[in-house]
């Protein structure tokens, strides 16, 4: 999928109350965005994300295109083994790669759009 860089702030959420207390110390963040997911970038990470694998997690965040929220579930797909002593790799930010597995079709269609018309990468998820 094609993604687009976008920093806009994410509430995910796990049963219903917003994991970021439980599992991560302060905002988190998107890095990027696809049609097919989104990266969270989690600064200040309190614990290892790896146990995370595998979970689903409902979020909201807004595209900057003025629409409103869209609403999101998010199967923990990948994250990267992160070392602050590995300045050769700044792509590794510390953070979980989520995949969307349940997306309203007209959210997953805007993303599509705003993707193409903003980004210009391209990856293999």
């Amino acid at each position: 999928y094609q993604r687009l860089d976008l920093a806009v702030e994410v509430d995910p959420k796990m049963g219903g109350h917003s994991f970021v207390k439980d599992f991560f110390s302060g905002k988190v963040m998107s890095e990027n965005l696809s049609e097919g997911g989104i990266f969270l970038c989690v600064a200040g990470s309190a614990v290892d994300p790896e146990p995370l694998m595998g979970q689903i997690f409902e979020f909201d965040f807004n595209l900057p295109d003025g629409k409103g929220p869209i609403t999101a579930a998010g199967k923990v797909s990948w994250w990267p083994e992160y070392q602050e002593e590995s300045p050769d790799r700044p792509e590794l930010m510390p953070g979980l790669g989520l995949q969307f597995v349940e997306i309203d079709q007209k959210d997953r269609v805007r993303i599509q759009i705003y993707v193409r018309k903003f980004g210009a990468s391209e990856t293999a998820y």
